[in-house]
């Protein structure tokens, strides 16, 4: 790589990912837009990964590897930040991809608004290519009191009902460096906090000043079934929790306490319905019986239930709105019949 300043770098950490890495690089390289980086962070793969970087890295004289001992997303993430000379930098996991004129459009984008982040549309799918979902983004600038009031709010979940912004995180986004530079911020460890994303984000926004959103697809999300975030974690729970009184910290420290309460429940909500589907998943294929008595002990934890609560007078769709009323009611049997049906129609 050269030593000229880039337009934009596009970190991408990489952890045993052979037979996605090829796809997700070949997106970076035909890039339409001239002056970007690609930093390609290995995180101590224990496959092919690792060479595959290197190869790969022989074909394009944007590209540079690092290798280094695995210690989780969020810290090679936070490698490829003390490396970066873009002006902006962006995130892109090993196993996704980009639109070729990504990089293009965003730094356009972020150049004529002058923005400190952009939000931009994205379409998860199957690792064959089929769309699963398009999560709704609108195209809007926020700056001020909307900045603060409207645009930071959906970094502590989403709402109930229709939302201008759905599910985005650090990789659906693009940031000017200098924010992360003068104010030294970086992602903490995944193995400390369940969503280093957030916290990064949330970081950013203490020192933004504005923020763009745009409908438009650049991000492929490929979902993985052998990822970290589809399987049963006994401890997922509690680091769910924990994460959650961590957002209520963060709320009160921005100010935004009322703001947000309903958000952060959704945020419990969400994350409880997936670990309730993949604990039954892990049940019906280890032991049935631990079903009910798994069931009935998440339901009662004073923490999920107080946070719960908030969500009665929500707008949820039908079904999620039965199975709050089951698990508010204690009716914990048809809970199990609920998420029983839920696990087998939803991943």
């Amino acid at each position: 790589m050269n030593d000229r300043k880039s337009k934009v770098s596009i970190i991408v950490p990489v952890y045993n990912v052979e037979n996605y890495l090829k796809r997700c690089v070949d997106s970076l390289i035909r890039q339409s837009l001239a002056g970007i980086e690609i930093l390609l962070i290995d995180d101590g793969s224990t496959d092919r990964s690792g060479e595959l970087c290197d190869e790969l890295a022989g074909t394009d004289l944007r590209i540079s590897v690092y290798h280094k001992e695995n210690e989780g997303q969020g810290i090679a993430r936070n490698l490829g930040l003390q490396k970066a000379t873009g002006t902006y930098v962006a995130f892109l996991d090993s196993d996704d991809y980009y639109d070729p004129d990504t990089c293009r459009d965003l730094f356009e984008l972020m150049e004529h608004t002058q923005a400190d982040l952009c939000c931009y549309g994205y379409q998860i799918e199957t690792q064959d290519r089929q769309i699963v979902r398009i999560p709704h983004i609108t195209d809007r600038e926020y700056v001020g009191e909307a900045f603060r009031k409207e645009f930071v709010p959906h970094y502590f979940g989403d709402q109930p009902e229709k939302d201008e912004l759905r599910g985005f995180s650090s990789c659906m986004t693009i940031f000017r460096r200098s924010i992360v530079e003068e104010h030294n911020i970086c992602f903490p460890s995944e193995r400390e906090y369940l969503s280093e994303d957030t916290i990064f984000s949330l970081r950013i926004c203490e020192h933004a000043k504005k923020a763009v959103t745009t409908s438009k697809i650049y991000y492929h999300y490929c979902q993985n079934p052998n990822s970290f975030s589809q399987a049963f974690h006994e401890e997922r729970l509690k680091q769910t929790i924990s994460f959650g009184k961590i957002l209520d910290e963060w709320a009160v420290h921005m100010k935004l306490e009322p703001e947000t309460r309903v958000r952060r429940a959704m945020y419990l909500w969400v994350n409880l319905m997936a670990y309730l589907r993949q604990g039954i998943r892990y049940y019906e294929q280890t032991d049935r019986r631990q079903e009910f008595p798994f069931i009935k002990d998440v339901c009662q934890q004073t923490e999920v239930r107080n946070k719960l609560e908030v969500l009665k007078e929500a707008q949820l769709p039908r079904q999620q709105k039965l199975l709050l009323q089951m698990i508010l009611g204690k009716h914990y049997r048809s809970v199990l019949l609920l998420v029983r049906i839920r696990a087998k129609v939803k991943l």
